[in-house]
């Protein structure tokens, strides 16, 4: 998962440590909560940038590209 939007209509996004950084830095964000933790590689998408489709789409593909690369965690399924 790169990106969702919680029950209150935020989207978080998920990012790389360095793109997270710039973002926070950038967009004045903040980390997404979830049931009362921390998602430390999601951050919350202001909302005056949901409307700005082309910078939001290249955090999109940055998301995206990101996710893709991450090694996927093993299988909790009993065989």
């Amino acid at each position: 998962m790169f990106s969702f939007f919680d029950k209150e209509g935020k989207m978080g996004l998920r990012l790389s440590k360095e793109d997270l950084k710039v973002f926070t830095e950038k967009f004045k964000s903040k980390l997404m909560i979830q049931h009362g933790k921390t998602m430390k590689e999601y951050v919350e998408i202001p909302y005056d940038l949901l409307s700005d489709t082309n910078q939001l789409t290249e955090y999109l593909l940055r998301s995206l590209n990101y996710v893709s690369g991450l090694k996927p965690k093993p299988s909790n399924k009993k065989k």
